[in-house]
């Protein structure tokens, strides 16, 4: 049987201190003929229901009339010594830490780990506390991430106007908010005031970062549930855009590469490996918008199924589009190195890359000899053909399919080229994307653009994606 242990009183625990019990262990340590002095030294203080409390002391350091004082408890767990530390004395009284001893010894008889228990209870509250993010705080990371990982000369200058953005816009109305305690309204407010400026372009990109930020924040179990920034949602609690009204159903026909010019135009920035040439190849092969294009995520590209998921935020319908891909695009694809989320980079490409490079090829086919790529059906004040552009090319694509309509019809074009229905009858029931029916349209087009490359049949590389 173990040595019946005196409880002590707190005067007796009081005075205790490393130089008064360092007898007791050397004589212990005589009779298991262990060297040296100890570091530590214990003393049973012993009390009912609290068997093994004992104060480890430690020696005092210059200048010190006791050294540190402190709890442990020493128990028996499931056949294995163990001990446990209770705290620092005096801060957890005598009192205390014999209560504590009696809850733990209490636990053990239950069958319960205390060691265990403690850890669990520890890591909830980190998780509860971890959950109590502002939103100012997480979108600071964000765009601090952001900074790091791009690492483009002109990136720190751009990331820092985005960060001001939120700041301006968003941080008065949702800053100080916990993130896991948004709602769509909170986010509708959020960009409200851009939106009712008339500044198009500032809103779209505060509610893209707000977007992100709290797709980070799901995947940090910062908030539950869907993307409350989700633009399906938040179209039916903000105003209608200024100019809005004025502009629907009268589309704006930019200057565009001919179909006679197509298949001469896709040789030659098939022949140019910049980004920008890059980037205008893939446009033209999935007949998107620029900024879609641009905005290009690894994530969204379903490699096995041939798919380009484009997410609501990026779209100018705010309505997810997919787009099924040619062969060509994936080839395209898995020429492109792999710097960031974005297909085209370590972030999106300027809006004025691909303007740029299309201006230069342009330049560069007069120069040896060509037409260029004029539009003669848009004209500028003097009368002269304009230089046709990127987005343009989607009206190429559209002369394309209206010379196939035999073979495909109309709605399937349209379709591709995401355009809403301007009969809203007929817009609320077209929930059907044809996306089967598309897909042959989308690879005889990349046949037709790429006639003159020799590149009739590609052998595809698979490159991963949201499929792989």
């Amino acid at each position: 049987m173990g040595r019946r242990v005196v409880p002590l009183t707190d005067k007796q625990v009081q005075s205790l201190t490393y130089a008064e019990v360092k007898g007791e262990h050397l004589e212990h340590q005589k009779k298991r003929n262990e060297p040296g002095t100890p570091r530590t030294a214990y003393h049973a203080v012993g009390g009912e229901g609290a068997e093994g409390l004992t104060l480890m002391c430690q020696p005092p350091k210059k200048k010190e009339i006791k050294g540190a004082r402190s709890w442990i408890l020493r128990i028996s767990i499931d056949g294995r010594q163990r001990q446990l530390g209770l705290g620092s004395y005096p801060v957890v009284t005598l009192a205390r830490a014999r209560e504590k001893a009696r809850e733990i010894r209490a636990m053990v008889a239950d069958g319960i780990d205390p060691l265990e228990h403690k850890r669990k209870a520890r890591a909830e509250r980190e998780a509860a506390q971890s959950r109590l993010v502002k939103f100012e705080d997480l979108a600071i990371d964000y765009m601090a991430n952001r900074m790091e990982e791009s690492g483009a000369r002109d990136a720190e200058k751009k990331i820092s106007k985005e960060l001001n953005q939120l700041k301006r816009y968003s941080f008065p109305a949702i800053g100080k908010r916990i993130v896991g305690d948004l709602t769509p309204n909170d986010i509708a407010e959020a960009v409200r005031i851009p939106l009712e400026e008339g500044k198009r372009e500032t809103y779209n990109q505060v509610r893209r970062n707000i977007t992100r930020i709290m797709d980070q924040a799901r995947a940090k179990g910062l908030y539950h549930g869907d993307n409350p920034a989700d633009l399906g949602v938040l179209k039916h609690l903000l105003p209608t855009p200024k100019g809005k009204k004025k502009t629907l159903g009268k589309p704006q026909h930019r200057p565009a590469v001919m179909l006679s010019d197509a298949q001469r135009f896709y040789a030659a920035i098939s022949s140019d490996m910049t980004i920008g040439a890059r980037l205008i190849q893939f446009q033209l092969l999935t007949a998107s918008r620029p900024g879609e294009a641009r905005h290009a995520r690894w994530a969204d590209i379903d490699i096995v199924n041939r798919i380009w998921h484009v997410p609501a935020e990026d779209m100018k319908m705010g309505l997810a589009h997919d787009v099924p891909l040619p062969d060509h695009a994936v080839e395209l694809l898995a020429t492109l190195p792999r710097k960031g989320e974005f297909v085209f980079g370590k972030r999106p490409p300027s809006e004025n890359t691909a303007s740029k490079r299309l201006r230069d090829l342009h330049k560069a086919d007069i120069e040896a000899g060509g037409a260029g790529f004029f539009d003669p059906y848009q004209t500028d004040k003097k009368g002269m053909a304009k230089v046709a552009t990127p987005h343009g090319l989607r009206n190429t694509f559209k002369e394309w399919a209206r010379s196939v309509s035999d073979k495909y019809r109309d709605e399937l074009s349209e379709i591709a080229l995401a355009h809403q229905d301007p009969n809203k009858v007929r817009s609320a029931y077209a929930r059907e994307t044809l996306l089967e029916e598309r897909r042959p349209m989308m690879q005889d087009w990349a046949q037709f653009c790429t006639k003159l490359t020799g590149k009739a049949d590609t052998n595809v590389v698979a490159i991963g994606g949201r499929g792989a």
